[in-house]
C-alpha cells in the first residue's frame, strides 16, 4: 500500500511525483483487467517516488499485419515513462516498447515506439494517469489520426492502411464507435492536488539519459 506523509515534502516536484504515484496505483486499482504498472527508479530524496514506470496494458490491439493486410492481434502492450529531474517543468518522457500498430505510434525505424498523442492540453492540464488512459484508448482504437492532415499522423504507412483498409472492410472505424478493444476505463484518480502544476509530454527522439537513477546512484537510459 502507497502511503506518503505530504505534510513532510519538502518540495512541489517532490509532491508532484508522490500526487503521480497515487494517481497511477488509484487507476491500475480501477482498471486491474485494463493495464498495471510497475515502478522503477525512485527519486534520491526522501519519501522517494519513482521517477520511472513500465506501463502493462492487458486489452486488444493491433501489432501488425500479415501478407494479406489483414490484423495481427496481441493482448499484451508495454509503454516506458521516464520523469526528468526537472519534472514537472521538464517534460516526461513516453514510448512503447511492445510492438505498435497505429496511426500514431511510430511502428518501426530508428523511432520506433514514439507516441504523437496530437492533443495541445497534455503540458498544461493533464497527469500521468490521464496520458496512460490515453494511450491505452489509442491501443483500443477508440482514438486515432489517420488523415492526411496537420497535426498529421506519427506513422504515416499505418495511417494509409487505416483510411484504405480498415475503416473500409469495417475493421476499425472511430466515428462508428468500432473499436478493437470497446472496454471503458473507470478512471478515479484521488483529489490531492487542487492547482496542478504545468508539464509538458513530448515525444523522444533518441535514447537519452535523464535525470534518474538506480538505487546504487548509477544514471538510467532510456533505450
Amino acid at each position: 500500500m502507497i502511503d506518503y506523509d505530504f505534510d513532510s515534502i519538502a518540495s512541489d516536484e517532490l509532491y508532484r511525483l508522490c500526487d503521480e504515484h497515487l494517481r497511477l496505483q488509484s487507476l491500475a486499482d480501477s482498471n486491474p483487467d485494463l493495464m498495471q504498472y510497475t515502478p522503477g527508479a525512485r527519486h534520491k530524496l526522501a519519501p522517494h517516488p519513482p521517477v520511472e514506470y513500465e506501463i502493462r496494458y492487458t486489452l486488444r490491439s493491433i501489432v501488425g499485419t500479415a501478407e494479406d493486410r489483414t490484423p495481427v492481434y496481441g493482448d499484451e502492450h508495454k509503454l516506458k515513462i521516464l520523469l526528468p529531474r526537472e519534472y514537472p517543468l521538464g517534460p516526461a518522457e513516453c514510448r512503447m516498447t511492445s510492438d505498435t500498430w497505429h496511426p500514431n505510434i511510430k511502428s518501426d525505424g530508428d523511432f520506433k515506439g514514439n507516441i504523437c498523442t496530437n492533443h495541445g492540453g497534455f503540458g498544461t492540464l493533464y497527469y500521468l494517469d490521464e496520458l496512460v488512459v490515453r494511450i491505452g484508448e489509442f491501443l483500443q482504437y477508440k482514438r486515432y489520426l489517420a488523415e492526411d492532415k496537420k497535426p498529421f499522423p506519427e506513422d504515416q504507412k499505418v495511417a494509409r492502411w487505416v483510411r484504405d483498409f480498415a475503416e473500409p472492410n469495417g475493421i476499425v472505424d472511430k466515428d462508428q464507435a468500432r473499436a478493437i478493444d470497446d472496454r471503458p476505463w473507470k478512471w478515479l484518480p484521488p483529489d490531492l492536488n487542487d492547482n496542478p502544476d504545468e508539464i509538458m509530454i513530448e515525444e523522444i527522439t533518441d535514447s537519452s539519459t535523464v535525470g534518474a537513477t538506480t538505487e546504487d546512484g548509477d544514471d538510467i537510459q532510456f533505450i
